[in-house]
């Protein structure tokens, strides 16, 4: 079954900054998750929430700041332990650290489609930061006019299907198969061995959010589950000794 680091190591360091995705690679990870938004003056940038309240304490829209003002921010602001601030990276930045070590599955956050063009943008910086990032990435979203978009731009891209709770298993494998993507992305909590029949049946990986426990994991697997996104990458690495964890 594939790992994939949830906005990077992001239980050991704050989430979707360089240092989580550096110690999810450190951890021997090959597989990293991020979240892509546009700022106001068009620079793709790291970040999962619209707005800085929950990770720096500011009330301040990453859609109405360029990208010089969203660095003022310290976004380890919200995170116990942080040893130094940390500034929301850009989507080069990150391909640039992660080099030819990993995968990366880019997730789009657009709802409503309030980012204008940014499926353009990410392809273009995909293409222009080398090492063969094109096919060495996936593009997700809950916004699937996205995908729909990403798809017309470039026909190889991988893509994932990422289904909300409003979004039945039926229609998200049924949209994945007219998308020609690679998989189904949904919560862990909805996951059955239905479900997993219902996407390998179409071609389709099953790939589930957010596992942080080791024994869930290996349930899931065994259930048909063919990834999970992580927030603590240690799990899928002999000798882990934890027996809490979450899934949220």
């Amino acid at each position: 079954m594939e790992y994939i680091a949830h906005r990077g190591a992001s239980a050991y360091a704050p989430e979707n900054t360089l240092d989580a995705f550096e110690l999810a690679l450190s951890m021997g990870m090959s597989s990293l998750e991020l979240d892509v938004q546009l700022s106001a003056d068009g620079e793709l940038v790291v970040h999962h929430d619209l707005d800085l309240k929950r990770t720096a304490g500011a009330d301040v829209k990453i859609a109405d700041c360029g990208y010089a003002g969203l660095l003022r921010y310290d976004v380890a602001a919200h995170f116990p332990g942080a040893k130094k601030p940390q500034r929301i990276p850009t989507l080069a930045q990150v391909l640039e650290l992660v080099g030819g070590r990993g995968f990366v599955n880019v997730e789009i956050k657009n709802d409503c489609g309030i980012y204008t063009g940014i499926e353009h943008k990410l392809l273009e910086v995909l293409r222009t930061c080398g090492n063969g990032w094109p096919r060495r990435a996936a593009v997700s979203s809950f916004y699937h006019p996205s995908l729909e978009t990403v798809r017309r731009l470039d026909p190889e891209m991988k893509i994932g299907v990422l289904a909300s709770s409003s979004v039945s298993i039926g229609d998200a494998v049924a949209l994945a198969v007219r998308l020609r993507a690679e998989s189904v992305n949904i919560n862990a909590r909805r996951f059955t061995p239905e479900a997993a029949r219902a996407a390998h049946s179409r071609g389709l990986k099953m790939l589930l959010y957010t596992v942080n426990d080791r024994r869930r994991a290996r349930e899931l697997e065994s259930m048909g589950a063919d990834g999970i996104f992580t927030n603590t990458p240690d799990i899928c690495q002999d000798g882990w000794d934890k027996t809490g964890g979450t899934d949220d």
